[in-house]
């Protein structure tokens, strides 16, 4: 069972026990800048990191997710894996945070920005 907030950045949250695997996914929109956005999402993600394995997704074309979550050079980035020149085990990366990964975004000169 999957719960969607539509409070863009992405969480998911896997908690694996046993055979099933339970995954929330967290979204965090407001088109309006300097609403605290990126903050709450890494914030939130380190805290969900502590009981589960996480992943953030950066959408944002000024990649400041990416950026907090430690990334300095991309081999991919998610739009790689839209126009399919990767797959999605390769965009993932860790982050210096405990279970804590990403799939990270090019800041404004990524291919689909073009």
């Amino acid at each position: 069972m999957t719960e969607s907030i539509n409070i863009g950045k992405i969480l998911i949250s896997n908690r694996f026990g046993g055979d099933s695997i339970m995954s929330k996914v967290i979204t965090l929109l407001n088109r309006k800048g300097g609403c605290s956005k990126t903050s709450t999402a890494f914030s939130l993600a380190v805290e969900l990191s502590k009981k589960a394995k996480t992943c953030c997704i950066d959408l944002d074309d000024q990649a400041n997710l990416t950026s907090w979550a430690g990334i300095d050079s991309l081999q991919y980035e998610f739009a790689d894996y839209l126009l399919g020149k990767c797959e999605i085990q390769n965009v993932i990366q860790a982050t210096k945070v405990p279970d804590l990964f990403i799939i990270p975004t090019a800041a404004r000169e990524g291919e689909l920005r073009s």
